[in-house]
This record gives structure tokens, C-alpha cells and sequence, in this order.
């Protein structure tokens, strides 16, 4: 995975965040101990090099497959006010939560949809049983 100078590479063991340069070498900024098909799917928390030989964890970091027309977004939104951000993380956060609700509801209908059709089925089976005898 990467981002042009900087990239998350797979060592064989997790994830490191590092330069182009440190590619192929165990020197990071950032690493991810899961072996996990990729980063942006892992529940393992990141950690963070401190500089002293630390790698004290870092809550709530996560990694997120995008696009690169989303990346570009990301970027150009990186870049207003700190207002601005938080109005647009907030709309985001409202658009996740109601597409989580549809998908929800989604399935409440498919599961009654499927409930009904059955007690359809058993009822003409009921009726097709009486009609024979």
C-alpha cells in the first residue's frame, strides 16, 4: 500500500509504516503486529515509535482502504479550518450511522418477508393435506 514517499509495507509478520527509504528494513514510524490480510482490517491497535525504543500503542488509530479520488479528498480536506473538518466529520458520521439504519431495516425486511412467505407455505401445505383427504 502506498502514498507516494510514505507506504505501509507487510513484513511478514504485521504492518510497518515507513518511508520509501526504509523500505525492506525493519524502521518504521509506525507498526501493526497482525499478519492480517491487510491493515484497514485488522482490530489490532496501532503503535507508535517514541524515539527512545518505545513503541507505546496509539488508541483509536486505524487504517482505511480509499480510492485515490477519496485520498485526494482526504487531503484537500486535511487542509480547512478545524471548524470546517469537524462539520464535515460530523456529516459523514450522520451519513454512516443512516446507511447502517437502512441496512438494518434492509434486513428486519428480508427476514420478515422470508418469515411470511414460510408461514404462507405451511398454510397451503395445511390446506393442500385437508383438500386430499
Amino acid at each position: 500500500i502506498e502514498s507516494g514517499v510514505r507506504w505501509i509495507a507487510f513484513d511478514g509478520f504485521g504492518w510497518m509504516a515507513q518511508k520509501e527509504s526504509s523500505l525492506g528494513e525493519e524502521r518504521g514510524v509506525l507498526q501493526l503486529d497482525d499478519g492480517c490480510a491487510s491493515p484497514d482490517v485488522s482490530d489490532v491497535t496501532w503503535k507508535q515509535r517514541d524515539g527512545n525504543g518505545g513503541w507505546p500503542v496509539v488508541p483509536g488509530l486505524r487504517c482505511t482502504a480509499m480510492t485515490e479520488a477519496e485520498a485526494v479528498l482526504q487531503r484537500r480536506i486535511a487542509k480547512l479550518p478545524a471548524w470546517a473538518r469537524e462539520h464535515i466529520n460530523t456529516l459523514s458520521s450522520n451519513a454512516a450511522a443512516a446507511e447502517r439504519e437502512r441496512q438494518r431495516a434492509r434486513q428486519e425486511t428480508r427476514r420478515a418477508t422470508e418469515a411470511v412467505e414460510a408461514a404462507v407455505a405451511d398454510k397451503v401445505a395445511v390446506a393442500a393435506a385437508v383438500a386430499a383427504k
